[in-house]
């Protein structure tokens, strides 16, 4: 039987995100047509009350 030396193992880095411009822009999926014309969804009312109360926190 042949016995490891059971070595703790060096990390791997993590791939650097920057790295990925080689990747084939058309390997990734493009959106459904019904993603983009579908209706958002809650009450237009109270996005707008939303859209308006956060405007006015920034300032």
């Amino acid at each position: 039987m042949h016995r490891h030396d059971h070595k703790e193992r060096e990390p791997k880095a993590f791939p650097q995100y920057d790295d990925a411009a080689h990747i084939d822009s058309a390997a990734v999926a493009e959106l459904p047509p019904w993603e983009q014309t579908r209706e958002p969804k809650g009450d237009p009312k109270a996005t707008a009350y939303t859209e308006k109360y956060c405007e006015e926190q920034q300032k």
